[in-house]
Formats: C-alpha cells, structure tokens, sequence
C-alpha cells in the first residue's frame, strides 16, 4: 500500500511539473526497494527546480508551506477516524481509501521536497566552493548546515540533554512524541519496552561547536538551505504521526478479516475483502515490481517479479568506500550495522554505526556510536544533521557500505577526506 502511493505519487508531481506523462516503477525483494522514473524525467525536474532555487525563492517557499498544509490535513484526518464493531467492513475500506488518497497528495509534496532537498545542497556546496578555499569547506558546510528550527528528534535530544529523571523522559515521550517510531503504518509505535530503552540510552550531551563567522548570515539562500533543513526532519514527523492515529483503524480490519497488521501492508484496500488474498501477499513478499504508465497499474509478484527486475542488486567485495562528509574527524573501530528496532537496542557503546539511512528511531544508538556511515543521504540527511549537533565524524552517502561491511570489522572512519577503509 505504501509502495502504491510512491509510484501514483511520483507520476503526479511529474504531471504537475512537466506537463508530462512518465513512466515510474519500483522494485522491491526483501529489504530493500528501489524506486525508477522514465528516462530523463529527474533531470527536468532537477533543472525546474534550480531555476526555481535560484531565481524563485518565494515560489519554493509557497510549495513547502503546502507541504505543511496537507501534512497537518493528512493527521487531522487520521486523528478523526473513530472505529467501532458498528462499523460496516465496507464503511472502514472507504476510511482507509480516503486516508490513501489524502497521503498519495501528500507524497506528492514529499517528493518535491526530496528534490528541494538534495538540488538545495548542491546548489550550496556550489555555491561555497566558489569562496572559500577547498580545506575549510568542511567547516563552512559545519557552520552554516544548521536547520532553521528544530525538528522532534532534536527538541527530544535538548530535552533529555537537561532532564535526567528516566520517568520525566518517558513522560515526556508518551505525552508529547507517542508516534516518534511510527516510520510504517504497518509497524508497532513505540511500545514501553522501546521507550525505556530510548530514553536511557541519551548520555551523550550535543557538543556545541563554536563556529565562526563566515560572512553567509545575511544571504537569502543560506537562509532558503536552512528552512529545507528543517522541511528535511519535519516532513517525516506529519508521516508518522499519521500513521500512529491511522493504526486503530488497521487493527479493527485485521481483527475483522483475520489478518496480521503487517500483511495488511502487502494489499490495496479494495483488495484486502477479496477470496485470494492471502495468495497476493505470500507472493507479494517473495518479491514484486509496480509499473505506473498512463495512470495504469500493473502489479507483479514472486518469482516472475524478480525476472523482471531492471536492476538487480550487485556487490563486490572491497576494501575501501568512499562518501560524502557532513560532519568532520577521523577514528577507527568495529563496524556495528543498524537493519531494524533490535539492532538499534543491542548496539554497543563506542562502534562505528553503518545504516541504510537512519530516522529518529536510531538516536539511542547514534549517542552510542562514535561515528556514522550510511548508504544514503547527503549533507542535509537525518544523519548528517545529528552529527553536527552531537559532534561525531560521519561519511554519508556510500552507497553500499550495509552490503560490503560487516559486522565486527574494523575500519578507519577518515571524516575529512570522505574515504573508509577496511583494516581488518
């Protein structure tokens, strides 16, 4: 279902961009999943956008206020669904059709706001190379990559920072953050387990940097990068509070069609009454691809998905990656890698933390770590911006470090030339 909403998505915001009709797919085995635009659709957009960065800031800025619009729709919405056994099978379709639609608009801005993102930190990295010289550009990024107000993660961080009472913290949480760890409305949110272990694992204070003054303060741009930092954290807030109100919903249908929540995620909601369902998912969760074309859906699944797959996953080994510095310093230690809730709870203090990408979920292990790599992401990413504020080195943006590494390796974290090497 979520899967459904990217792909629709993605082929709105092209619509409404371009003027175009572009094919998008997705592919996705287990663990992983890759998303694919027609050929040449990114780079137009790419081009719309910096025109749009460069020459039409107050533009941009409407576009992210309705990116807060729908998101605070999306969650009013789902705050208003009030399930009960009267309730007919067919009337809790409707909601949870009406709950998709409103959160495909809403991808719609999402989107947008992973292009504003990535474009935004190019244009600036450009932007800094032109005036200043190539050995403080690490810092300059440092000093000015600061979001223009915080998000939950970091008000959460500041918070834990003062107060040390583990039942304030979890107060705190149940009462202000209760959806922090709803990333998937086919997931539990935090539960009392989670949120003890959460809470306790902040002993690492933020390491404020003095920065000095590099004569951006006053820049428009700077100030647009800033504000996109924040869209960056804040975008995935309005997603996961409304998937926390949208799961009362979820578990009346699976009680009713007997069905676990997470294989609820495997269906479309017309789908979910259908007599094969339950064949759908177990196919559904070997494999499938989604192919959008003129607004027709075309869904394939199990082993003829994996046939179909335009790029099949391929590592080689090696002994040395190369990424993206956020946040500047060189250590070595044992690689320790993050694929789910229990590995965050397990890791130990002083390893060098490798995700995919990581979200405020990962925080109680991100305190631990003593430095960050991850497959994805930029200098505006959820990892590079904790970095900063805790002060650890991190290299983002890798691209296979979660496949080459392992767990128990050691390796050379050098956060100043963006290269991870392998020692043993």
């Amino acid at each position: 279902m979520y899967s459904i909403a990217c792909v629709y998505s993605l082929q709105n915001l092209i619509r409404e961009e371009l003027g175009i009709e572009a094919v998008t797919r997705m592919e996705s085995p287990p663990g992983w999943a890759v998303m694919m635009l027609q050929k040449g659709a990114i780079n137009q957009l790419k081009e719309k956008q910096d025109t749009n960065l460069k020459e039409k800031p107050a533009q941009v800025h409407k576009e992210l206020e309705k990116l807060h619009s729908c998101g605070q729709k999306l969650i009013q919405f789902a705050k208003n669904i009030h399930v009960s056994r009267k309730n007919t099978d067919l009337e809790l379709m409707v909601l949870l059709q009406q709950f998709l639609d409103l959160f495909i608009i809403y991808c719609n801005h999402l989107f947008r706001s992973f292009l504003y993102v990535n474009n935004v930190a190019l244009l600036f990295e450009e932007k800094i190379k032109d005036k200043f010289p190539a050995e403080d550009l690490p810092k300059v990024i440092e000093a000015y990559s600061i979001p223009s107000q915080k998000a939950a993660a970091l008000v959460v961080q500041e918070y834990f920072n003062k107060e040390k009472r583990m039942a304030h913290r979890i107060e705190f949480m149940k009462k202000n953050y209760p959806w922090f760890n709803s990333g998937d409305p086919f997931k539990q949110s935090l539960d009392t387990r989670w949120i003890n272990h959460f809470v306790k694992s902040f002993s690492v204070e933020s390491k404020k940097k003095v920065h000095r003054s590099w004569g951006l303060e006053k820049d428009e741009f700077i100030a647009l990068y800033q504000e996109i930092l924040y869209i960056k954290d804040k975008r995935d807030e309005y997603r996961r509070e409304a998937f926390y109100y949208l799961l009362p919903l979820l578990k009346e249908i699976s009680r009713r069609v007997n069905i676990s929540v997470q294989d609820l995620g495997y269906l479309l909601p017309h789908e979910i009454l259908e007599k094969n369902r339950d064949a759908k998912i177990e196919q559904r969760k070997i494999a499938f691809t989604l192919e959008l074309r003129n607004m027709q859906l075309t869904i394939i699944a199990g082993k003829n998905a994996r046939e179909q797959f335009i790029h099949p996953l391929q590592i080689e080994k090696v002994s040395l990656l190369q990424g993206t510095v956020c946040s500047s310093g060189f250590v070595t230690g044992k690689v320790q890698i993050i694929r789910g809730k229990e590995d965050i709870i397990k890791f130990k203090q002083g390893n060098v933390l490798v995700a995919v990408t990581t979200d405020p979920n990962h925080l109680p292990a991100m305190q631990k770590a003593i430095a960050f790599i991850t497959d994805e992401g930029g200098i505006t990413c959820h990892a590079a911006i904790v970095a900063r504020e805790l002060g650890k080195p991190a290299i983002v943006g890798t691209k296979t470090a979660t496949s080459v590494l392992k767990n128990g390796d050691i390796v050379e974290v050098d956060a100043e030339k963006g290269i991870i090497r392998v020692v043993k």
